[in-house]
């Protein structure tokens, strides 16, 4: 059925979701208009039924060149393979989505998200998580929507709703939340200039009530498509009590064999349990015939049953744990001697190496960004989960979506303390391997990057720690507890992983997915934020033991940067006549200098960068550039040399590339019969400007005005 309705965004301005004759031969599409911005979207679920033991979705938003007037770049010159923010809205939307779709479904589905043409300010990330939300309730699937994302900003402490990329300049944090009406959230994530826990309270409730508009939006339009949903092929009978006689029946082995081993490695309790499978297995098969995917099912089922009554009974997680108990922390830094800044860090289970690398304006990244929107990168992060981490003998792969995302919520924990990339005089690497893991590795990531940046010399103004929480719902649920510290196992039973990041002062970085379709409450969230608050300040105590306080210098093989913002008047003075001036600072310095320019808002701004590798050739090259771009002031004490000696007088050069002239009778407040006599060339005077020709832009100047002062 074919239809087009309009109504009033939460910008003010009209909205229209239209399923017309576009892309035929998919299950589903819908096309959004919202200004001179279009999106579409396509569903296509395979012929095939296949009986799997998880959801086979597939997400994937793609954006034109075109849609912002570019051709792309590169030899050659189309969209090639998907990038890494695309990406990361693709991952956005899929963890909203993917709890409220059946986890049998027996068809794989895979939603592309098109951007077609695109408003310069437009949200895209917003409006494309609306159009592919709403398509996927109005399309045939199961799907237990109505469901939306919306994106907060704060400024001035205050939270509101942005309604164009406009308003995120000079903001203090960006939330994106997604969840059902009436209190049912299911995705959030947050970056933000250490937010205290009531503004981000007040954040959550605003956006809340948004989603509760944006759902009654996609409830009219559900009533007016009108389409027949498809049924999920349901279990027989006979399956159902064939699998409820194994529960029942594997509960008490596993009981005995796999969870009377509080206190062991994670190690032993996968040998375990794989001991227990294999018989398990073994003693099923040889009852009766029945499929691989069933038998996982009943597995999987034993397993998370007896994991959760165990905890509801006796309190006792699967390593001997009670509710917030946080595993054994440890850290220390200078393990490579080669790295301008490194940690190591350990807890539990899990550790990560964070080695930092401190470079200059040549290794800086234009970045693309939603919408065709570019910014300078000043900070990258790359997080590595190598397959050992986990005892796996597989070969390692292309860098994985899960990494990409890592790497992302890694660099957020950190992004406002460097607001304006273009400023910063360095380029910084971070590099986060994960040597083990048994759950929250992203957690030990952002912990080993705060110790390694003040190992490094990089002095952000308090440590930032993160912790992990999951969430146990009890089999009536009824009752739920809030788990700190999660272990791997934990994460895969539990209902909930709530990353959360801050510094004593407030959260700086946030991530939660909510794996049940009813979502959690407000009031779980806010349990859940104290919590986790309480939890990484311990964390931070413990990273405090180990480094108190950041380096004031940086380490000794690391290089120097310094950036100073010029106009691009003052180029020319700095560089000189065929680069006579910049060889001379260099020269006299030992520096080495460059002219760059950043991109800061949109626009392209010069810099001098100085790289030194100590500092006082820093200094002394920094000093000497602001000389060049000092702009000369009648009445003012300069420290010139002189050039020449002239019949009439001297030439004198008072500024880097400036040159007055000084006339005998302003030499000395004595008579000078001969000139030669008082002043020689190369020799270091004091002068005083005392007028400037507006014609020519002579410089004239007095040596016996300055005699007073100091040669500096």
């Amino acid at each position: 059925m074919y239809f087009s309705q309009t109504f009033q965004w939460i910008d003010g301005r009209d909205i229209t979701l239209s399923r017309m004759k576009l892309a035929t031969m998919t299950d589903y599409s819908l096309l959004l208009a919202h200004g001179d911005t279009r999106l579409l979207t396509t569903l296509a679920c395979s012929g095939e039924q296949e009986k799997e033991s998880f959801l086979r979705l597939s997400i994937d938003y793609k954006e034109n060149a075109s849609s912002y007037g570019k051709i792309p770049k590169g030899f050659y010159q189309r969209e090639g393979r998907i990038n890494p923010h695309e990406i990361l809205l693709s991952r956005l939307i899929d963890r909203i989505a993917r709890p409220l779709l059946p986890q049998q479904f027996p068809y794989s589905i895979r939603l592309h998200i098109l951007l077609l043409s695109c408003e310069e300010t437009a949200l895209v990330k917003v409006l494309a998580s609306l159009i592919a939300l709403t398509t996927l309730l109005l399309s045939p699937l199961p799907f237990q929507g109505p469901a939306a994302i919306v994106q907060l900003t704060w400024k001035n402490g205050k939270p509101f709703i942005p309604t164009s990329s406009d308003d995120f300049e000079n903001d203090e944090g960006q939330l994106f939340m997604g969840g059902k009406k009436e209190d049912q959230l299911l995705m959030m994530e947050m970056k933000g200039k250490e937010i205290e826990e009531q503004n981000l309270l007040d954040a959550i409730q605003l956006g809340q009530k948004t989603i509760d508009k944006i759902c009654h939006i996609q409830e009219s339009l559900q009533e007016k498509s009108n389409t027949k949903t498809w049924r999920i092929p349901e279990s027989t009978e006979k399956e159902e009590e064939s699998q409820e006689y194994w529960i029942k029946n594997l509960l008490p082995s596993y009981k005995t064999d796999c969870l009377n081993c509080f206190g062991s490695s994670k190690k032993e309790r996968d040998r375990l349990i794989q001991s227990w499978k294999n018989e398990s297995i073994k003693q099923i098969t040889d009852k009766e015939e029945i499929d691989s995917d069933s038998i996982s099912q009943i597995i999987n089922t034993v397993v998370e049953k007896a994991t959760l009554k165990q905890f509801f009974d006796t309190g006792k997680r699967l390593d001997g744990r009670t509710q917030k108990d946080i595993r054994p922390i440890s850290s220390q830094v200078g393990f490579l001697p080669k790295a301008h800044g490194d940690a190591l860090f350990t807890r539990g289970e899990t550790q990560v190496l964070g080695s930092l690398t401190l470079s200059s304006h040549e290794d800086r990244k234009i970045k693309q960004q939603i919408g065709g929107v570019t910014e300078e990168e000043a900070f990258i992060v790359h997080y590595n989960f190598w397959p050992f981490c986990v005892g796996d003998s597989r070969p390692s792969r292309p860098v994985s979506r899960r990494e990409i995302g890592h790497s992302n919520f890694i660099k957020n924990s950190f992004f406002y303390f460097f607001p304006k990339p273009a400023y910063y005089n360095y380029t910084m690497r971070m590099v986060c391997d994960v040597l083990s893991c048994n759950g929250s590795s992203s957690m030990a990531s952002v912990c080993a990057t705060s110790l390694a940046f003040w190992d490094g010399g990089i002095a952000i103004p308090r440590l930032v720690a993160g912790i992990a929480l999951g969430l146990f719902v009890g089999e009536m649920g009824d009752k739920y507890t809030i788990l700190t510290d999660i272990l791997g196992e934990e994460d895969a039973f539990g209902k909930m992983d709530f990353k959360i990041v801050g510094t004593v002062i407030g959260f700086t970085a946030l991530q939660l997915d909510v794996k049940i379709s009813q979502g959690i409450s407000f009031k779980i969230v806010k349990e859940a934020l104290r919590q986790g608050y309480q939890d990484y300040c311990y964390v931070i105590d413990k990273m405090k033991e180990t480094v108190s306080q950041p380096r004031t210098v940086i380490k000794n093989h690391a290089s120097m940067v310094k950036r100073l913002p010029i106009d691009v008047s003052k180029i020319g003075e700095v560089v000189g006549r065929s680069g006579a001036s910049i060889k001379k600072i260099e020269y006299e310095s030992g520096a080495s200098l460059s002219i760059v320019k950043s991109l800061h808002q949109k626009k392209m701004i010069s810099f001098v960068e100085i790289i030194s590798k100590d500092k006082e050739s820093l200094i002394k090259a920094e000093e000497m550039v602001k000389r060049c771009m000092q702009k000369p002031e009648i009445g003012k004490i300069y420290t010139g040399k002189i050039l020449a000696i002239l019949d009439k007088g001297a030439l004198v050069e008072f500024l880097p590339g400036k040159k007055g002239f000084l006339h005998k009778g302003e030499v000395s407040d004595t008579y000078i019969k001969n000139l030669a006599d008082e002043i020689h060339v190369s020799q270091m005077i004091t002068v005083k400007l005392t007028a400037i020709n507006p014609e020519n832009n002579h410089y004239y100047l007095s040596r016996k005005k300055a005699l007073n002062y100091p040669i500096v």
